[in-house]
């Protein structure tokens, strides 16, 4: 507060100046009795205080940092530490240097939560296989839930990238096991990776970010020694790939 005037005028006791919003008025300080005694009359003008205490506390007001992120200041610049969606870094890229103050920003520590989770799920769904009956494009049995997850996650991250400006794209790969020759794998492959796009794609998927690869033998999922590894060999995986921006999404 900065105070201009105070005096007595026609019993009162006047007082008039300048406050921060964010500071408290004085006469909620004093206790019931004193204000019946002396009846006080005051008249603030608001402004901006650039105390670093009030500065702070403004820009944590306007901002609304999540919990998992602190915000500092140093001179006239804010700094951003932890975690936030990119709906908030987005923000406070906006706000921050609009705030009375403050004339930069940064929020080279702010880890986006958004690309966290697009991270975990590719790492998800890599880790699915989609296994398939000897010489066939028949799925083989108890598949239905590995397949319900396979949607339910590219479903997801289908969502995530338009968030963080990110291209993604996820390639679904046949694989086969090493019997027969390799044109005829090669096919096999390609027509299994094939009816995973159209199982997705019938889902509601949008084709543009799928797409297809057959590798038959070519990349073998397991050395075969057992029958079991054949098995293991018929299978659709399925690669991210980040056609765009794979630096960001590597971070």
């Amino acid at each position: 507060m900065i105070i201009l005037s105070a005096g007595r005028q026609n019993g009162e006791y006047h007082i008039s100046g300048f406050r921060d919003p964010l500071a408290q008025d004085p006469l909620t300080l004093l206790k019931k009795e004193e204000k019946n005694r002396i009846p006080i009359v005051s008249q603030w003008e608001i402004f901006y205080s650039l105390d670093p205490i009030f500065v702070l506390k403004r820009a944590e007001l306007i901002l609304k940092p999540p919990e998992t992120i602190q915000l500092e200041l140093t001179g006239n610049t804010i700094f951003a530490t932890g975690l936030a969606s990119q709906d908030w870094i987005d923000t406070f890229g906006r706000l921050a240097p609009t705030l009375p103050g403050i004339n930069d920003y940064n929020g080279e520590k702010i880890s986006n939560l958004d690309l966290e989770k697009l991270k975990i799920a590719l790492g998800e769904l890599t880790g699915i296989r989609i296994y398939f009956e000897n010489n066939s494009t028949q799925f083989a049995r108890d598949q239905e839930n590995q397949l319900r997850q396979v949607f339910r996650i590219i479903r997801n991250i289908q969502e995530m990238p338009v968030k963080i400006n990110t291209a993604v794209q996820i390639a679904i790969f046949g694989h086969t096991d090493s019997s027969g020759d390799k044109k005829t794998n090669l096919r096999l492959g390609k027509k299994r990776a094939e009816k995973i796009f159209a199982y997705l794609i019938d889902l509601g998927i949008n084709p543009a970010f799928l797409t297809i690869a057959g590798s038959g033998t070519r990349s073998l999922l397991k050395e075969e020694i057992k029958a079991e590894d054949r098995q293991f060999n018929r299978a659709v995986t399925f690669k991210p790939f980040y056609p765009l921006s794979e630096k960001a999404v590597s971070k």
